[in-house]
């Protein structure tokens, strides 16, 4: 079977689809058969999206694309000085 690249937008669908079947009284299994998913791509899909709602996930999507910060500069460079002169002096 070939492998698909579900959309994070695909993903809450599936999910949202999954709990109505849940909820209608259908194990996980079969609710995940009539999704076209295995229940393993489930649970690991609710641990990730668990209970996020579209609102939720467009802020994730804007924390993750906002660029890195001075702080994170700043401790990349510290790792790069240690790892050129573990306890030598920087000369310029």
């Amino acid at each position: 079977m070939a492998q698909k690249r579900h959309s994070d937008e695909d993903i809450l669908k599936l999910l949202r689809e999954i709990e109505l079947h849940l909820a209608g009284g259908s194990d996980v299994a079969t609710a995940c058969r009539a999704a076209g998913v295995s229940d393993a791509t489930y649970y690991n899909w609710r641990k990730k999206f668990g209970g996020m709602g579209r609102s939720q996930l467009s802020e994730l999507k804007a924390l993750n694309r906002r660029p890195p910060g001075p702080e994170s500069i700043y401790r990349s460079a510290d790792l790069v000085a240690q790892s050129e002169g573990a306890g030598q002096l920087l000369t310029p």
